[in-house]
């Protein structure tokens, strides 16, 4: 009878302690992503999501009047004194021969398709 119980609570230790340690592990880990969680939390970011936003649009801005300009210009070839070199100059001389050697005549008064184009 005494065996017996010290049987049954020999399994319980090994049960409780078997336990523990799974406990101590998991604890470990969640400790361990709770300071990487931490970390990330804590570290200031160097721009605003707001920040990122304007600078994006101010770059689309400046995109979209550069191909205005770029536009105006080849529909003014006429008027231009030196409009190939002076395209050549700005946007190099591959892809100004590429253009070149692509050019349809634009059917529209609209100047988007061809700013988008470029």
């Amino acid at each position: 009878m005494k065996d017996q119980k010290e049987r049954l609570f020999q399994r319980k230790l090994c049960t409780s302690e078997s336990k523990v340690d799974q406990m101590v592990t998991l604890l470990e880990e969640q400790n361990a992503e709770l300071k990487g969680v931490h970390t990330f939390l804590t570290t200031a970011d160097l721009y605003s999501g707001a920040d990122i936003i304007q600078v994006v649009d101010t770059l689309n801005a400046n995109n979209f009047q550069m191909l205005a300009s770029y536009e105006e210009c080849i529909r003014n070839l006429k008027t231009c004194q030196h409009p190939l070199k002076t395209i050549s100059e700005t946007i190099g001389a591959d892809l100004c021969t590429h253009l070149a050697n692509k050019f349809t005549p634009v059917q529209t008064e609209d100047p988007l398709p061809l700013q988008l184009a470029i």
